[in-house]
């Protein structure tokens, strides 16, 4: 396996008051891999062509920001994930690949006191997440999902 890994990271304390607690971060990282299966037979002697290893994730990317100010914490995240094999087949038609994927994700938090904070979370709120797989080049399922609320409170003893 080997690969790149870009990271970025900055708390924007320059900008004027309230804008002090924003941050950017944004990340990029691209691996290719080879190997085989191990299988004990004379087919996992031969390695399987570059990027073909099941549940290999070649590409993910994030690109976000965050807000931190007194007892608030927000945060908006982007997240991409390249298609990727996840059954490995000789029958290269029957090789089973997860679809590509793009989400926004928003995530808060208030802190009542040291020990008491409460959260509300919102997974994919622009409902452009579309999960399925592709058996070959044909797609084989797909679902378009609606976004997903968390609510919580966090307590310390």
């Amino acid at each position: 396996m080997r690969g790149l890994e870009l990271n970025y990271s900055q708390q924007l304390r320059f900008l004027p008051g309230i804008f002090k607690g924003l941050a950017a971060y944004a990340n990029y990282t691209k691996m290719e891999t080879e190997g085989n299966y191990g299988a004990g037979n004379s087919i996992a002697l031969v390695p399987n062509p570059k990027g073909k290893v099941a549940g290999f994730n070649p590409e993910t990317s994030n690109l976000g920001l965050s807000y931190f100010h007194s007892r608030v914490t927000v945060r908006l995240q982007y997240n991409h994930r390249t298609r990727f094999l996840t059954t490995y087949s000789v029958n290269e038609s029957q090789q089973a690949y997860t679809i590509r994927r793009d989400t926004v994700d928003l995530k808060t938090l208030y802190q009542f006191s040291r020990r008491l904070s409460v959260y509300l979370d919102v997974n994919n709120i622009l409902q452009e997440y579309e999960t399925g797989t592709d058996i070959g080049a044909r797609a084989s399922a797909r679902r378009i999902l609606t976004p997903e609320f968390f609510f919580g409170v966090n307590t310390r003893l």
